[in-house]
């Protein structure tokens, strides 16, 4: 579990915040995730793959990444939000959230 006991980390424009793969679960809290960039590639803030998160009380603000400004649902993802804020982001497609789907 990440805590942030109310700090804000900012990506200063030119780094993306987490990456979280091969079947995590990871719970982020009490944080604000600012100013996350990745260019030509998902999720400014977040990409998350094969793995379970959990946000409470987060904000994903003024981030940027190519699909989901904000955070990148890749394959297996299973996130849940609560009592968060994803506001002012960039994307060229899902400036919150991009959520990519595999068909059966």
């Amino acid at each position: 579990m990440i805590d942030g006991s109310g700090l804000t980390v900012s990506g200063g424009g030119a780094f993306r915040h987490f990456v979280i793969t091969e079947k995590s679960e990871v719970t982020i809290r009490n944080i604000s995730l600012e100013n996350g960039f990745v260019a030509g590639a998902h999720g400014g803030s977040i990409v998350i793959s094969d793995s379970v998160l959990v946000l409470t009380h987060v904000t994903l603000r003024n981030n940027t990444g190519t699909n989901g400004g904000a955070m990148r649902l890749a394959s297996g993802a299973q996130v849940t939000i609560l009592h968060s804020l994803i506001t002012e982001n960039t994307g060229a497609v899902g400036g919150g959230i991009n959520a990519a789907c595999t068909r059966n």
